[in-house]
C-alpha cells in the first residue's frame, strides 16, 4: 500500500526482512510483482570461503572477505577491512526461485488450464503465490475505494 500512495518510496531493511520472513514461513521461495524486492532475503543467501572452508549467512551485502581466515585485516575500530585483505568467497543461495519463477511465469497467463500436481513443490508453490497475489488485488481495491472517500 505504500508504493500506491508513493510509488518512489524505499522500504526500510527491517520491513524487506519481515516480508521475506512471512513468505517463508508460508513456504514460499519466489517473490514477483510487488514485492520482488524481498527476493534477495529470501534466496537466503550465504558465503563459503575457498580456503578455509568456513560458511556463514550474509545478513548484508558482502565484501567478499572471509571472517575466519581473513580476521587480522579486519579493524574491530573502524568496522572496515584493512589493506592487503584477499577476497576468498563465492556466494551461494539456499533457495533457488529459478524452478518457481519459470512455472509462474508459465502458467500466470492461462490459469484456466493449470491443474496443479499436489505433490509437486514447485506447483504448491504456484499456488500459493497466486491465492496470495488475488488477497492482494482485492486489499489494493478496498484500499482505492477508502483512499478515495478520504480524497487522499
Amino acid at each position: 500500500m505504500l508504493k500506491m500512495l508513493d510509488p518512489e518510496e524505499d522500504f526500510s531493511e527491517e520491513v524487506k526482512r519481515f516480508v521475506a520472513c512471512s513468505l517463508i514461513y508460508n513456504g514460499i521461495f519466489y517473490a514477483p510483482g510487488d514485492l520482488d524486492f524481498a527476493q534477495w532475503y529470501l534466496r537466503r543467501p550465504y558465503y563459503e570461503c575457498k580456503e578455509c572452508g568456513n560458511v556463514e549467512d550474509l545478513l548484508f551485502e558482502h565484501d567478499g572477505i572471509c571472517d575466519g581466515c581473513q580476521k587480522e585485516y579486519f579493524s574491530s575500530i573502524t568496522g572496515k577491512v584493512k589493506e592487503g585483505a584477499k577476497k576468498t568467497t563465492e556466494i551461494k543461495y539456499r533457495h533457488d526461485e529459478g524452478p518457481v519463477r519459470k512455472k509462474f511465469q508459465a502458467v500466470a497467463t492461462k490459469w484456466d488450464s493449470f491443474y496443479p500436481d499436489d505433490d509437486d513443490p514447485v506447483d504448491v508453490q504456484v499456488c500459493r503465490i497466486a491465492a496470495a497475489l488475488e488477497y492482494k488485488a482485492v486489499k489494493d481495491a478496498q484500499f482505492l475505494e477508502q483512499k478515495g472517500a478520504l480524497d487522499l
